[in-house]
């Protein structure tokens, strides 16, 4: 997996401890499955299995819930007022809260 990360966005994850955790959240929509991402600068209370990516400016700790990962997930810094990190995994951006990161489109 390609990890494509703009550098405000490593400076907001490594300011909050260089560490990011990204997993997939699997839901029904409209009666097929969809995928959504999930982002916190915290480890999640419910467990998952984690795949930890190193070697870069941070720590990516990303659970895929045992669906095949993206080609490239793409980070990016969003919000005005309450900073957060959104991801893209080429379909589509998509939108979770959780913690004190929000997972959507840039702003």
């Amino acid at each position: 997996m390609r990890v494509v990360t703009r550098t405000d966005a490593v400076e907001f994850i490594r300011k909050h401890g260089g560490r990011l955790y990204v997993w997939a959240d699997l839901m029904r929509c409209t009666g097929q499955r969809c995928t959504f991402f999930t982002t916190s600068i915290e480890p999640p209370t419910e467990p998952h299995e984690f795949r930890r990516f190193g070697g870069g400016d941070f720590e990516l700790f990303f659970s895929d819930e045992g669906l095949e990962p993206p080609t490239e997930l793409r980070l990016e810094l969003a919000g005005r007022r309450r900073k957060h990190i959104s991801v893209y995994e080429g379909l589509s951006w998509v939108v979770r809260d959780h913690g004190p990161q929000v997972l959507g489109p840039p702003e």
